[in-house]
């Protein structure tokens, strides 16, 4: 029973499996098979199975619900910038609705890294944390098995990796613009709102506040013409979009 229960698992494992990964193949990209006895697909995103419940959460926030609201993103070619990219679902999305577009991860957790390269093999992978506040950061992870969260780590004084700005980022890539810069950072978002010299350089922001009275705040005082909008209200965690006036979205200025 056992030699026969063992070889049905393996092979329901195989037929879920086998196809994603033989089109992954054909299709040029690198995959780790000894990722395979450690991860899972759930709605299109690779997980992790040992902190499935965690990942999971977040790939349902992200690709069932669609709460950065994807599918309205500008018209045209992008520049996407995923700032808290975690595994890789946001960029996985918006490569699923957009193939053109141009995706660029930043993400702190050592932990996630091998996670964005599976799922989100064409984006370029800053491995750092966005800030202003500090040339380098401690990250407190929340990448465990206890966790009910995987995307819930935050960074704070410390030197475990680097930090960079918007302006080091753009400046990096040669980019001129960026059409949606997306922001789940755990309160970083205050730090890069309130700092960057971009914004006129920027399309769209859409992301998660941590501090809706520090959000209210900058918006007032850097944001005069923006349209701030509200995708989910919630306390203390809510998720927000602000707009750039017309006049900012021609790239040549």
């Amino acid at each position: 029973f056992r030699k026969n229960y063992r070889h049905y698992t393996c092979e329901r494992h195989l037929r879920n499996e086998l196809p994603e990964l033989v089109g992954r193949v054909l299709a040029g990209e690198r995959v780790d098979t000894k990722a395979k006895h450690t991860t899972e697909v759930f709605r299109g995103v690779r997980v992790r199975r040992r902190v499935r419940h965690g990942d999971v959460m977040v790939v349902d926030d992200v690709v069932r619900d669609d709460c950065y609201d994807v599918k309205h993103f500008p018209k045209g070619p992008l520049n996407v910038l995923d700032v808290g990219a975690h595994i890789g679902s946001f960029a996985w999305w918006v490569k699923k609705n957009r193939p053109e577009a141009n995706v660029v991860c930043v993400e702190p957790v050592r932990a996630n890294w091998h996670m964005i390269q599976a799922n989100a093999p064409q984006a370029h992978l800053f491995c750092g944390a966005c800030t202003y506040d500090a040339d380098s950061v401690r990250v407190v992870s929340t990448v465990n098995r206890t966790s009910r969260n995987t995307g819930g780590s935050h960074v704070e004084a410390g030197s475990d990796v680097p930090a960079f700005t918007l302006e080091y980022i753009m400046s990096h890539l040669g980019w001129d613009r960026i059409d949606v810069l997306k922001l789940d950072c755990e309160g970083s978002e205050v730090s890069i709102l309130a700092n960057t010299t971009s914004l006129h350089l920027i399309r769209q922001i859409v992301g998660e506040w941590h501090d809706r009275e520090a959000i209210d705040r900058i918006v007032a005082e850097r944001f005069a013409g923006w349209t701030f909008e509200v995708l989910r209200d919630a306390t203390p965690n809510g998720l927000f979009r602000l707009t750039a006036p017309a006049k900012v979205l021609t790239p040549a200025e």
